[in-house]
């Protein structure tokens, strides 16, 4: 963190840079940061959260009522969705999933290419197609929506991706959903009186540092 510090502060940028060469944006390595390394707890929260502000500002400037300008992206953003769960920001992880499902080219491949341009049928270089690293990015996030591994604490998290109004739609059931402990059994369930009702098991082992909930409130 320091270099990283030290690349901000004679850069003059607000935002966390994806290398202290170029002291660039780029949320993707930002968010492996989170994911894959797991180094939240060792970067300043309020840098993070003004480095994903400043990709959402981007991404609904693209890809909102009034776009701006622009020419192609590359779906491999999906990794950011893991990010945002980690950071608390549920909403804006549902926001970009709900782009992407929608993102898949072409669409009875029901995958993503490497990169997807405005016009689908400009005549420009796609990458590698079907794009398994971007298929894969979307299981993990998939999975963190329900649970993930915590290593600073050494917890599983719970539910930090389940929205409100999944759980209004009825119960959700996982079965034998992988983690670095286990295969976890996971039940959620809202009462009558608005409270939800958790119900864990399977064949994991209990992690060193617990489980922690963060269902919607």
């Amino acid at each position: 963190m320091p270099r990283l510090q030290r690349t901000m502060t004679e850069r003059g940028i607000d935002f966390l840079p994806g290398s202290v060469e170029w002291a660039d944006p780029d949320p993707t390595a930002t968010a492996n940061a989170l994911t894959l390394i797991d180094d939240l707890h060792q970067l300043p929260i309020a840098i993070l959260n003004r480095s994903f502000d400043l990709f959402m500002e981007r991404f609904r400037a693209m890809h909102g009522e009034s776009p701006v300008a622009w020419t192609n992206y590359t779906p491999y953003e999906i990794r950011i969705i893991g990010a945002l769960i980690r950071l608390g920001r549920r909403d804006d992880a549902h926001e970009l999933a709900r782009f992407f499902l929608n993102e898949r080219r072409p669409p009875v491949w029901n995958q993503w290419p490497e990169i997807a341009w405005r016009n689908p049928r400009a005549p420009g270089h796609q990458g590698d197609l079907p794009h398994a690293w971007i298929s894969a990015e979307y299981c993990l996030v998939f999975r963190d929506f329900f649970v993930y591994e915590r290593d600073s604490d050494q917890s599983l998290v719970i539910g930090a991706g389940i929205l409100s109004a999944w759980l209004d739609a009825g119960d959700i059931i996982i079965n034998a959903l992988p983690t670095a402990y286990g295969l976890i059994d996971l039940q959620f369930q809202r009462q009558a009186n608005g409270s939800v009702t958790a119900q864990i098991g399977g064949s994991f082992r209990s992690p060193p540092g617990g489980i922690q909930l963060a269902l919607p409130a």
